[in-house]
């Protein structure tokens, strides 16, 4: 690891989030959500984050149909079809949108169906909902993991449990890496005290420490895609900076103030986030998180 937090050249892992230091937002966001997309680029510019525009998206959820970064310059292609959308497929994104990226030069592709938003990582650790084995029939178990471990370099897999009702089935709105040993996930003990039992146990059988944030998911609006309000683990992080949804609710607060406990050295920023998540995702699932060496920062005015 370099003085400056980037792995040296031969590293091969997914590069966690604290390690990244450019946030990447899909040109459908400033289309349906201006105003969120207007606070979002206002607090990147305050913070001196670097960031650009995605063109040629079909839809916010950039997280999802975006490469993951594996590496100092290498970045995997998974394929971007979920069973959600089999219904809207004017809302997928292709990969051909990102071939006019100049920093994605060692881009490689896999044929496994695996969403972004399903994908949190400290960098040796990669932790998965166990839909992507129902996403892949044709593949075993062992197949999977295998490739998966190839692609990524992470040194271990951990699959948590789908959330019950939930058919998005994303780990990036149940758990999320605070640092290298400490994850935050979601309280479910209002919600479905079994089921936050069993994901718990799975997490800390693997030596991982918890904290829970508050979880008040409202879904009583009856659409296909449950709301994502109250939810705050679907927070983005981009080196120092962490931004936390919120949604005028008093369970906001607390939140706000469980993630300055835990780190206290990061600029913790609340961005209202009600509008957004009504359809189903907040800050993590809207951006796309990559760490960029100084003199390649200046390719994403090519984006």
């Amino acid at each position: 690891m370099r003085s400056d937090g980037t792995p040296e050249s031969g590293s091969e892992a997914v590069i966690p989030d604290w390690h990244t230091n450019a946030i990447l937002i899909a040109d459908s966001l400033p289309r349906r959500f201006p105003a969120l997309f207007e606070k979002l680029v206002a607090v990147l510019k305050t913070r001196h984050v670097t960031h650009a525009i995605i063109k040629g998206t079909r839809d916010v959820w950039l997280r999802d149909y975006s490469p993951i970064q594996a590496g100092h310059s290498k970045f995997v292609q998974f394929r971007y079809c979920p069973d959600y959308l089999r219904h809207h497929p004017h809302l997928i994104t292709t990969p051909s949108t990102f071939k006019r990226l100049k920093f994605l030069k060692a881009l490689r592709r896999s044929n496994l169906k695996l969403d972004g938003g399903n994908l949190v990582s400290n960098g040796p650790t990669v932790i998965l909902t166990d839909k992507i084995f129902r996403e892949n029939p044709d593949r075993t178990d062992k197949e999977i993991q295998r490739e998966l471990k190839i692609l990524l370099g992470c040194q271990r897999l951990i699959f948590i449990p789908q959330e019950p009702d939930d058919i998005i089935g994303h780990s990036d709105g149940m758990v999320q890496f605070i640092s290298e040993d400490r994850l935050v996930i979601n309280d479910y003990s209002a919600i479905d005290a079994c089921f936050g039992r069993q994901l718990g146990r799975v997490l800390t059988r693997h030596g991982f420490r918890l904290t829970t944030l508050p979880y008040c998911p409202d879904n009583s609006k009856g659409k296909e895609i449950d709301s994502a309000v109250g939810n705050y683990v679907n927070f983005v992080r981009a080196g120092d900076l962490l931004l936390v949804p919120s949604y005028g609710i008093p369970e906001d607060g607390e939140a706000i103030q469980r993630l300055k406990r835990l780190s206290p050295k990061l600029n913790v920023v609340s961005m209202d986030c009600q509008t957004i998540a009504q359809d189903g995702g907040a800050l993590h699932c809207i951006t796309w998180t990559v760490q960029l060496p100084a003199g390649q920062r200046r390719l994403l005015k090519s984006a």
